[in-house]
């Protein structure tokens, strides 16, 4: 079963994005911001994709990617960027972003980007 990590801060949302990922045959794995995540990938190992929010409180989207250029196995991670901005957010030129999903979306268009990667 492939494992997805997701970077949420919004528990409404995370909980409904969890709960399409379960459904849809994937192990979820939960974090409440980039801190959290950091802490959640020594506990996963690694995920199949990381679906990152970009705006959130405590370490942000765009400081948790910049932080994660120093894990070990940086060059193994896939990264799907969460965001409502529509114009360029800084994520899409950091190492291992694969693609932005733009909120709100739909459940068949997050499923299809899960599904090109896991």
């Amino acid at each position: 079963m492939a494992t997805i990590l997701l970077v949420e801060d919004d528990r409404d949302l995370r909980e409904c994005i969890a709960d399409v990922l379960l459904d849809a045959g994937h192990a979820v794995v939960q974090a409440v911001d980039g801190a959290d995540a950091f802490v959640k990938l020594s506990q996963v190992g690694r995920p199949c994709l990381i679906l990152l929010d970009l705006v959130m409180p405590g370490m942000n989207g765009l400081e948790f990617l910049a932080a994660l250029r120093d894990h070990p196995h940086a060059s193994e991670f896939s990264v799907l960027v969460m965001s409502a901005h529509s114009g360029p957010t800084g994520a899409e030129n950091c190492p291992g972003v694969v693609g932005t999903l733009m909120k709100p979306f739909e459940v068949s268009e997050l499923l299809f980007r899960v599904k090109s990667r896991c």
